[in-house]
């Protein structure tokens, strides 16, 4: 296993999880296209790039042109296209599919780690079933093998109401600063 930054750690940790969470609301495009939200497709992959850059010197020339131009086409549209949106998924997804193959192999654990902790976030968040969250969970137990990191998956509550699911939040919103605060 490779040895990466603690600032390291955390691009690749935020742009897995912003990259995650363009995908997902790609899917309910209308809802969350707009530039002024702070959750929305255009600022969660802002953030993603910000993180991109950080990460420019680690990144194969590859999964940096995928990314970019997945940015560049989502930055120019002025209102939902669904065609475009798509086509920027695909970028994401071929971005995904080069950093696996090229990237080390802890660096590409961090990214998922924070892909997993995204999709556990959002299922939270959106009230998805409990089987979900176990389902997600169960990956992000199996993962920290991989990163050697003890993550406390465990630890966050089955939720079904709106109450179990803000503490569930709080809790999925901790597992990075638990499981990497020193760095590998």
């Amino acid at each position: 296993m490779g040895i990466v930054s603690v600032t390291k750690g955390g691009a690749l940790y935020w742009l897995g999880r912003y990259a995650q969470r363009t995908i997902i609301l790609s899917t309910e495009v209308y809802q969350t296209f707009d530039h002024d939200r702070t959750y929305s497709m255009i600022s969660s992959l802002q953030n993603a790039y910000d993180n991109v850059l950080v990460l420019r010197d680690l990144l194969p020339l590859e999964c940096f042109a995928s990314f970019r131009s997945g940015y560049s086409m989502l930055d120019s549209l002025e209102q939902p296209d669904l065609f475009r949106i798509r086509a920027v998924v695909e970028y994401l997804y071929a971005f995904w599919g080069a950093f696996e193959d090229t990237g080390d192999e802890t660096e590409v654990a961090l990214a998922h780690f924070g892909r997993l902790v995204e999709r556990l976030d959002l299922a939270l968040q959106l009230g998805h079933d409990t089987g979900q969250q176990r389902a997600w969970k169960a990956r992000l137990h199996r993962l920290s093998s991989v990163l050697a990191v003890d993550v406390p998956a465990e630890r966050i509550p089955d939720a079904e109401t709106p109450e179990e699911r803000a503490e569930a939040l709080l809790s999925v919103n901790r597992l990075f600063q638990e499981a990497y605060t020193h760095g590998s």
